[in-house]
């Protein structure tokens, strides 16, 4: 049977994931490392980033959820929703 095609277009600036695009396994813990630091930056904005922490927060477990379970379609989901987050 064929393995579906999980390569994802690559286009951050930084980041593991070169030169022009890489796995799914690969790109989805990138965006959870880079909204890990978002979050963490909007918990420093006071009231402001308040309502942004449990929304980026949910969307990490959600993405980690799917990689344990091996979940292809909710790590697409996640991979979508994380990479919507910017600073």
């Amino acid at each position: 049977m064929n393995e579906p095609n999980t390569t994802i277009e690559n286009t951050q600036t930084e980041g593991d994931c070169s030169p022009a695009s890489c796995s799914l396994g690969e790109a989805l813990p990138a965006e959870i490392e880079k909204c890990t630091e978002i979050m963490l930056a909007a918990k420093e904005c006071g009231p402001g980033g308040i309502f942004l922490v449990p929304t980026i927060k949910a969307d990490i477990a959600a993405a980690n959820k799917a990689m344990i379970e091996g979940d292809l379609p909710g790590m697409l989901a996640a991979y979508t929703s994380l990479k919507e987050y910017e600073y």
